[in-house]
């Protein structure tokens, strides 16, 4: 396989990483922390917020960005994973 000059670093740094990758994702924090990546994060689907505040007790990013649709999702999603709005804002009011 032919690969462009100009990715042939960064692949080599995904590669990298990846061959040190946490075995849990409960150790994503420190994982991040210990490859100086702590920048900006962003979770798409986030749920309740369980995973976002696992990640916060340990990652030393400087901003934390949280996507959610809030629309269900039965079709697409199957995890059964579903909160009324008001319940949902508020948790997202409380990892902020």
């Amino acid at each position: 396989m032919l690969i462009d000059k100009t990715l042939k670093a960064p692949l080599r740094l995904l590669t990298g990483l990846f061959r040190d990758r946490p075995l849990h994702r409960h150790r994503l924090g420190d994982w991040l922390n210990r490859h100086g990546l702590t920048g900006t994060m962003v979770e798409v689907g986030v749920a309740n917020g369980g995973f976002a505040r696992k990640v916060l007790e340990s990652w030393g990013g400087k901003s934390y960005v949280m996507v959610d649709p809030w629309i269900a999702q039965e079709d697409v999603y199957t995890e059964g994973v579903s909160y009324p709005y008001g319940e949902w804002l508020k948790t997202c009011e409380q990892i902020a």
